[in-house]
C-alpha cells in the first residue's frame, strides 16, 4: 500500500506538476466511488452526490413569486450539473418544476 501511494506521488509531482498532502492520500476500492465536484464517480457511471439533489429539490420547491426568475436560474444551473449523470428522474423533476 505504501509502495503504491509512493508511485502515486512521485507521478503527480513529476508528471503533473501537482503536489498532495500526505493526510490526503488515502487507497480505497473503486466500487465506494470517487467523490469529485459534486458527483460520485463509479465504474459504471456518475451519479449527482447527495448534497446536491437534496440542494436542487430545495431549489425546485420554493414557493416564492418574487424569486421566481432566481429561481428558474438556480434550477437551470442544477440541471446542468446532473446532465452528465445518472439521474433521469430528479432531472426530470426539476423540469417540471419549472416547466422548461
Amino acid at each position: 500500500m505504501r509502495e503504491t501511494i509512493a508511485v502515486i506521488k512521485k507521478f503527480s509531482e513529476d508528471r503533473l506538476r501537482l503536489s498532495l498532502p500526505e493526510e490526503k492520500i488515502y487507497i480505497r476500492r473503486l466500487a465506494n466511488g470517487v467523490d469529485v465536484l459534486g458527483e460520485v464517480l463509479y465504474p459504471w457511471g456518475a451519479v449527482p452526490r447527495l448534497r446536491l439533489k437534496r440542494k436542487s429539490l430545495v431549489a425546485a420547491c420554493q414557493n416564492s413569486q418574487v424569486y421566481t426568475l432566481f429561481r428558474q436560474r438556480s434550477i437551470a444551473s442544477y440541471l446542468g450539473l446532473l446532465q452528465n449523470t445518472r439521474s433521469y428522474i430528479l432531472s426530470e423533476r426539476l423540469r417540471l418544476a419549472v416547466k422548461i
